[in-house]
């Protein structure tokens, strides 16, 4: 999936009301890694779709995250004119065995489809671009063009700056079957 140009839109500034949407602590948003502290909450977009960056502390904070009360949620969307999108609340991986490579968990929600969604690329794009702004993710030199590969869950995300402000984000990964079907259409014909 590649993304477009993003769009930085709305701050969340009020981190106590968004923090009781989610059941969780208003001292929770925000996060450190390596030397960079991300503590904004922030409306990225890089399709139709706008979606709310929240960074929070650790991985058992994320757990913790509810999306129970919908109409909170809704609420704090609204408050940063993204009425189109969701939540992606996210939680940096610190393991020093991944060879610096940064490596992030997040979850969505969106009060649109009234469900948690396991694989939202549409989001993970703007997290990308929301990191790479913030110096999280950085370039390096990987062969003949500059590229960086990195991590978030089991997807593989790229990012490739294009000129001095511009880059490309790609999102792939892998899917898994979980069911099938047919769906039958009844006739067109009428009759009176």
């Amino acid at each position: 999936m590649r993304h477009g140009q993003p769009q930085f839109l709305n701050q969340h500034t009020d981190h106590h009301s968004l923090a009781t949407s989610l059941r969780i602590r208003a001292c929770d948003i925000g996060l450190r890694h390596s030397d960079v502290t991300l503590d904004r909450a922030m409306v990225i977009t890089t399709s139709p779709a706008r979606h709310s960056m929240i960074p929070v502390q650790s991985l058992h904070v994320l757990g913790t995250v509810s999306f129970a009360d919908k109409e909170g949620i809704s609420k704090e969307l609204a408050s940063t004119e993204s009425y189109n999108s969701g939540v992606y609340v996210f939680a940096s991986i610190q393991d020093e065995s991944e060879s610096n490579t940064p490596r992030f968990v997040a979850r969505f929600f969106s009060p649109g489809i009234s469900m948690e969604d396991p694989a939202t690329g549409s989001a993970a794009g703007p997290l990308a671009a929301y990191l790479w702004a913030n110096n999280v993710l950085t370039y390096a030199e990987n062969g003949l063009k500059l590229c960086r590969v990195y991590r978030l869950g089991g997807d593989i995300l790229s990012i490739e700056p294009n000129k001095e402000d511009s880059f490309s984000i790609t999102i792939s990964g892998t899917g898994v079957l979980v069911a099938h079907g047919t769906i039958a259409i009844p006739s067109l014909e009428l009759s009176f």
